[in-house]
């Protein structure tokens, strides 16, 4: 796909900056829940060693629901990964939809271009067994679609 912003195009040069936002907006999303994913791992494993030090102190062992989760970080807050932290994720996550959504209105340049917009269509609603056929026809007719995560 041509994401080249100067080409005298003016639908490429938009889709060129739409998809330049998209990328980005994934890429931070990416990168906080890479950052953050140390925290949750703490809060699991602090859960879980104090769950299974219950249950082995107890007659009747009690099952992991949300209510035990916090039941044991209200007796321990420090291991609770802050509500922050996940309300910061949530407002990547809508950057990056208000990004997609922004490009998916934006008309496709070429091929390449509508091939990232059935992609990203076809992956939301139906099962990838579903979809194979149409995938290969996609990739046979229209090549194959670019990836965010390339620079």
């Amino acid at each position: 796909m041509t994401t080249d912003a100067n080409n005298t195009n003016p639908d490429r040069a938009k889709w060129a900056i739409a998809f330049a936002r998209v990328r980005q907006a994934q890429q931070d999303l990416d990168a906080y829940i890479e950052a953050t994913n140390p925290l949750k791992e703490l809060e699991r494993l602090h859960v879980e060693r104090e769950h299974n030090a219950r249950n082995i102190q107890s007659a009747v062992p009690r099952e992991m629901t949300l209510d035990v989760r916090a039941e044991i970080l209200t007796a321990n807050p420090l291991f609770a990964v802050p509500d922050q932290v996940y309300e910061n994720e949530s407002a990547f996550g809508e950057l990056l939809s208000d990004a997609e959504e922004a490009l998916m209105n934006t008309p496709a340049p070429d091929l390449t271009a509508l091939r990232w917009k059935l992609n990203k269509a076809a992956s939301s609603c139906y099962s990838p067994e579903y979809l194979a056929q149409m995938h290969k026809d996609m990739d046979r007719l229209m090549g194959s679609a670019p990836e965010l995560n390339a620079a």
